[in-house]
């Protein structure tokens, strides 16, 4: 039988990751940032994104892939934290809830 231990409120949430949960968090976002900038310097690099022609079809084109590339970044990023996410998740559940040994 697994029966729920009675946490303190200062004990849930933002008290169940760990210092290495928000080292790998911080990780994931720099690493998101670094790849932002990267994109930054290839397309933009005095600031101002400009598409290699005038065409409208073309300027769409560029855009799409550039929005492409971001959402890519994002969905990774967002992946990674779930998964830091379901990691503690997992741990404060297993605080919560103890097994009882048969008598």
């Amino acid at each position: 039988m697994i029966v729920p231990v009675q946490r303190a409120a200062s004990e849930s949430a933002g008290g169940d990751y760990s210092a290495q949960d928000v080292a790998e968090t911080c990780a994931h976002i720099t690493d998101l940032l670094s790849e932002c900038a990267s994109l930054t310097r290839r397309y933009a690099p005095d600031g101002r994104w400009e598409p290699s022609s005038p065409d409208g079809a073309t300027t769409r084109t560029e855009a799409a892939e550039l929005l492409a590339s971001m959402s890519r970044l994002l969905a990774r990023t967002r992946h990674d934290l779930r998964k830091v996410d379901a990691r503690v998740r997992q741990r404060a559940y297993d605080l919560e809830h103890v097994p009882l040994s048969d008598p």
